[in-house]
């Protein structure tokens, strides 16, 4: 193909499309994926939802030796897709008419090194369940606009209703195949959302899970270090699972008996539910994650269900205490704070959110945190990898941390 005709032809598609609203895919997702394709170099291609051939045509003009069938199913725009072809010179780029839903997929070829699918996104399920058969294993899926305009991210009764079906269906779609083990899958924010799926080989196995230790005293900001590392990952496989849910069942004991828990003790820890649980992650195996309710000091009946993913944090002030979690841990760190501020933010979070009164949170501190803290939480500090100062104030530390799990994240994609 001709270069200079080539972008010529493809400003013309651009411009026609913002006339005609057609739409055609972001700029900034558009790059995502030819950067990606480029990196797997896919020798076969198939498109759902050509529109007018904009995509496809930039797909060929980045890979010239791949081969690219894409499916229209609207007339009109399927044979404006083959003028665009023909008015370039791209001969590697088939346009084939008809819904994909009910075309004939024995009439393409057998096999795919990349499927890009952009078409109906209440029916990327139904899409993928008919053509991801003919991807080779290795190959990799794309799915266009899976944040449709931040709407997916919406609870599901504050979509507006006309769009309600299909977000929840595309919802489900992109939960599904986050959770389907044939596939690797990550989700790029790119444009309004791209997700990427690599298909596994029959005898791929997921590597072991990556577990990351963070503890520190109470309110050193240990949490924040979490959140600041999750956040940035919060769309790759990763989850978070807090110590503190993991405070004993007391139901057999009387409310008064309860009272007198020593929250900051290692015997207040069920560490062998906590144990098997990170074991059960470990082996691909989903969780029921236990609720603590603080205002009966017992846990509750409800249960969170918890996947497994590729990175697990494992928070909280004694993290680090047991010898059998820090064996299961690859990272481990502790968090360091100025005790000054670790009771401020404490005093913050027990009256705000656990419903407590100024004088019992200090009793407490001087009672049985600051002691406990001394006995049993600073001393783990010996085993830590990292200590972090200061907490979600320390970026440079984060920013180690984000590049250390980007890097675990790569080598399982």
């Amino acid at each position: 193909m001709d270069t200079n005709l080539t972008r010529s032809v493809l400003r013309d598609m651009k411009e026609y499309a913002q006339q005609h609203h057609v739409p055609i895919m972001e700029d900034e997702g558009m790059e995502e994926l030819i950067r990606r394709l480029r990196q797997h170099k896919p020798a076969r291609i198939l498109e759902i939802g050509s529109a007018i051939g904009y995509s496809a045509l930039r797909m060929a003009e980045a890979l010239p030796d791949a081969v690219i069938d894409t499916i229209e199913r609207d007339p009109e725009r399927a044979a404006l897709a083959r003028n665009f072809m023909a008015e370039s010179g791209c001969a590697q780029v088939t346009v084939l008419e008809g819904d994909a839903l009910e075309f004939d997929a024995g009439t393409l070829h057998s096999s795919y090194d990349a499927i890009f699918i952009d078409a109906a996104k209440g029916q990327y399920g139904r899409f993928f369940n008919k053509y991801s058969p003919l991807l080779a294993e290795g190959g990799v899926l794309f799915c266009d606009n899976v944040h449709m305009h931040g709407l997916a991210g919406l609870p599901l009764e504050e979509v507006p209703k006309s769009k309600r079906t299909m977000i929840r269906r595309l919802k489900e779609f992109t939960a599904a195949i986050q959770e389907d083990p044939g596939f690797t899958t990550e989700l790029s924010p790119a444009g309004d959302g791209l997700l990427i799926c690599i298909k596994r080989s029959a005898g791929m196995k997921k590597k072991r899970p990556v577990v990351i230790g963070i503890a520190g005293g109470s309110g050193s900001g240990k949490t924040s270090v979490t959140n600041a590392i999750y956040e940035v990952y919060k769309e790759h496989s990763v989850v978070v699972i807090e110590q503190d849910y993991y405070y004993k069942d007391q139901s057999d004991l009387a409310f008064e008996e309860r009272l007198k828990t020593n929250y900051d003790h290692p015997l207040a820890f069920d560490n062998d539910l906590l144990i098997e649980h990170i074991n059960e992650l470990l082996q691909r195996r989903p969780i029921e994650k236990p609720v603590y309710n603080y205002a009966i000091h017992t846990r509750s009946d409800e249960t969170i269900h918890i996947e497994p993913k590729d990175v697990i944090i494992l928070e909280g002030i004694l993290v680090l205490e047991d010898e059998r979690l820090r064996n299961l841990m690859d990272i481990k760190l502790f968090v360091d704070t100025d005790a000054d501020l670790r009771i401020l933010r404490r005093l913050m979070r027990d009256i705000n959110e656990r419903g407590r009164t100024l004088d019992s949170v200090i009793g407490q501190y001087l009672s049985v945190v600051r002691p406990m803290h001394n006995q049993f939480i600073e001393p783990t500090k010996r085993y830590a990898d990292v200590i972090i100062p200061e907490g979600g104030q320390n970026e440079v530390a984060i920013d180690l941390m984000v590049t250390k799990i980007k890097a675990i994240l790569e080598e399982h994609l």
